[in-house]
């Protein structure tokens, strides 16, 4: 089955490295145009000129999606720059292992917010664009940690788990 999405705009978060980027470049490659969006422009300028030289389409912007205000700004841009939002893939995460009797406040806040709260975030910024398309899909990206949590993993497991739930 060749899947197509010819004049579609879909958002990739955490597009400038690993399944991100693999998954910007497959879409380009459908026809997608694709909003590479990662922490740092470094890696995602490196995704967007990669598919722009293969002959796609795709804007490169740094967002830090655990921020819901530079979520929306990215989402803005996004609509702005293409006019329509087809799709969101959530893929940013945070990994990182520490043993429970280590974990502090800090560690499981930033843990929640870089893999639950971003996706959380994302989504609600795509919902009014989709609405007026009437149109849209979302995928989040999980982890089998989710539901095989291994020891040290379990704030990560925890977050994974919540986005198997949204």
């Amino acid at each position: 089955m060749d899947l197509r999405f010819d004049g579609k705009t879909i958002i990739v978060t955490g597009g400038g490295s690993g399944i991100g980027a693999a998954t910007c470049m497959e879409l380009a490659a459908s026809g997608a145009t694709v909003i590479v969006a990662g922490r740092t422009m470094q890696g995602v300028e490196r995704v967007v000129k990669h598919i722009v030289d293969s002959g796609g389409q795709a804007h490169a912007v740094a967002v830090d999606v655990a921020d819901a205000a530079s979520v929306e700004a990215m989402v803005r841009f996004a609509v702005e720059k293409t006019g329509s939002l087809y799709g969101l893939v959530n893929n940013a995460g945070i990994f990182d292992f520490k043993f429970l009797e280590d974990m502090d406040e800090e560690f499981m806040e930033r843990m929640h917010r870089g893999n639950l709260l971003s996706a959380v975030f994302m989504t609600q910024a795509v919902i009014p664009a989709m609405k007026k398309g009437r149109f849209g899909r979302i995928m989040n990206a999980s982890s089998i940690s989710s539901t095989l949590a291994d020891i040290g993993l379990v704030a990560y497991a925890a977050s994974k788990a919540g986005i198997d739930m949204l």
